[in-house]
């Protein structure tokens, strides 16, 4: 079985040789790498190119595709699952890093599950500091859904797993370019929602938690967001409404706290979403946040409040 390891490159020249190591030194074979050379402006294609000259016998499975203009992480994620021809995709950051038997231990608990998507546990770390492990979530898939939506006490990660690619082509899911602040968050639960799911706890990742990997607030990153929210809120519309209906008014009330909290300017969110127009909770929760006399503490306590009660509800 055939894995694509999709790496998009911007930026890493400090962190890519590590991540190349890692990545050509798997226990497992029958690896496809696909890096996307996203007009990284430092030396980071340089240390690809000399580093494949270590591995001779990983070279004929590297595709490197060049942007002839820098297009943005969700850009890159879509262009190297494109050139991919791998049965199963992974996707690794290029500041990030794996164990060599990473690839090895995902196939094997797929081969045993024949699960779409097949997890495992990350470690954070900085520099040369660890710090925790994540397991992967253990509870329903609707409830890892409504959690990702909301973006509460959850990861979204599209790493650390691999996923059947026909997962992506059967069900139109695909990252889309431009949504670079919510590229995963964007993808993950519309797969998951189609998905048989396995995991193991064995750590099969590591994640930088730095500078390079940190989400930053910002106007630009706020609008991609809502983008990504906008397409899932669509696609549960299309698919669930029923059962994801509240979880998306809440979400999108979570972007309406976001805007008043950055004071990110002239709030029209709730003009995207029409359809809650006559709920009243959502009129009332979104009241709160406008009426800028109303002092952010008191809206954003009634606001997880709000989320709290319906979290346990579900």
């Amino acid at each position: 079985m055939k894995v694509s390891i999709i790496v998009p490159i911007y930026g890493v020249e400090k962190y890519i040789k590590n991540c190349l190591i890692s990545l050509f030194e798997q226990t497992y074979n029958d690896i496809e790498y696909v890096f996307v050379n996203d007009c990284t402006p430092d030396n980071s294609v340089q240390i690809l190119t000399d580093t494949i000259e270590l591995y001779p016998n990983r070279k004929e499975q590297v595709k490197l595709i060049n942007h002839a203009k820098n297009k943005g992480l969700g850009a890159a994620r879509l262009t190297g699952f494109n050139a991919s021809t791998g049965e199963f995709i992974m996707h690794v950051d290029s500041d990030d890093y794996i164990p060599k038997n990473a690839v090895e231990v995902l196939v094997n608990k797929q081969t045993l599950s024949g699960a779409d998507i097949i997890e495992g546990s990350y470690q954070k770390f900085i520099d040369d500091k660890t710090l925790f492990v994540e397991y992967p979530f253990n509870g329903s898939k609707e409830d890892r859904i409504r959690r990702i939506i909301l973006q509460y006490n959850i990861s979204n990660n599209i790493w650390a797993k691999i996923i059947r690619k026909s997962l992506y082509t059967e069900h139109d899911i695909f990252n889309i370019e431009g949504i670079d602040a919510g590229e995963d968050y964007v993808v993950l639960p519309r797969l998951l929602y189609f998905a048989k799911v396995a995991s193991t706890n064995e750590v099969v990742y590591y994640y930088r938690d730095s500078d390079v990997s940190t989400f930053k607030p910002s106007y630009k990153n706020f609008l991609s967001f809502q983008r990504a929210k906008k397409v899932l809120y669509e696609f549960f519309i299309k698919n669930d409404k029923e059962k994801y209906i509240d979880t998306l008014m809440l979400a999108v009330l979570t972007s309406i706290r976001e805007n008043r909290k950055e004071s990110f300017g002239e709030n029209k969110i709730a003009n995207d979403y029409p359809i809650f127009n006559n709920h009243l909770l959502f009129r009332f929760i979104s009241g709160l946040f406008y009426r800028k006399f109303i002092p952010y503490s008191i809206c954003n306590f009634i606001f997880k409040l709000v989320r709290h009660i319906y979290l346990i509800k579900h």
